[in-house]
């Protein structure tokens, strides 16, 4: 993780997440719409400076949100980002491998560009600790890049060998392999989400080209509408399996 946490501390610009378009947005906003309306603690396992956290988790106040890095510059980016939408949420400084919090304490527990940097034993230890800390009837929701989806695979792949990617070594994980380490650690009813089958190619552009490609004029814009709305349902067995982002929720017996 040193490549992150050169990252941080060289306290990048936060550019804003376009929400509608954003796979992960999409895919934290159906673990929000699975949590109850009684007041509980959602953290957030790895958060990095919350740029979807903050404004997605954060703005529902049935939640008490904790953003948790091992990063001391993460965080502290995150807290501006924080006070910038006027949302409270809370900042804890750890290790994920050893969470500070106890057995059965945690309604939601999140994770999302964390648990693909690890390979085993460690990347089942983490998703161990998270269920650990997860209350009985609470919610592990993890959110990682799909190996099956061809596009992301191709853009990495390429990134990696022109040295533009930063990320250090990610491993990606299968539907399967992310539903059956879940349920390893303990998990039951874990469904799996995806988003982005169709339109993944469109990331193979810069970041700040690629928004011109959702918002085209016709008669390019029907079709890419038409293509976004398949994109977004997360239900469709097609995002499941190939989406560029998979999620897994599952509930601690």
């Amino acid at each position: 993780m040193d490549a992150w946490k050169k990252h941080w501390q060289e306290k990048p610009a936060f550019v804003p997440v376009d929400a509608e378009h954003d796979s992960i947005s999409i895919l934290t906003r159906t673990v929000v719409r699975r949590l109850t309306e009684s007041t509980l603690t959602f953290v957030d396992i790895g958060s990095g400076p919350g740029s979807r956290t903050i404004p997605i988790v954060g703005s529902q106040e049935c939640l008490n949100v904790i953003l948790l890095d091992q990063s001391a510059d993460a965080l502290q980016l995150a807290e501006g980002h924080a006070q910038n939408q006027d949302v409270r949420v809370d900042y804890v400084q750890a290790d994920g491998f050893r969470l500070p919090f106890p057995d059965n304490s945690i309604g939601c527990v999140f994770a999302n560009g964390l648990n693909e940097y690890y390979l085993d034993p460690l990347r089942q230890l983490l998703v161990n600790e998270m269920v650990r800390i997860a209350k009985q009837g609470g919610l592990v929701a993890i959110i990682v890049p799909n190996k099956f989806n061809p596009f992301h695979t191709a853009n990495k792949k390429l990134r990696e060998l022109n040295g533009t990617w930063t990320h250090g070594p990610q491993y990606d994980f299968t539907p399967q392999e992310l539903q059956g380490r879940m349920q390893l650690a303990g998990l039951r009813e874990v469904e799996l989400h995806g988003v982005g089958a169709l339109t993944s190619w469109i990331r193979l552009f810069p970041r700040n080209k690629q928004d011109p490609f959702y918002r085209s004029p016709t008669p390019f814009k029907l079709l890419n509408e038409t293509l976004w709305s398949l994109d977004a349902n997360t239900n469709l067995p097609l995002n499941r399996k190939f989406g560029r982002e998979i999620l897994g929720i599952g509930k601690k017996p």
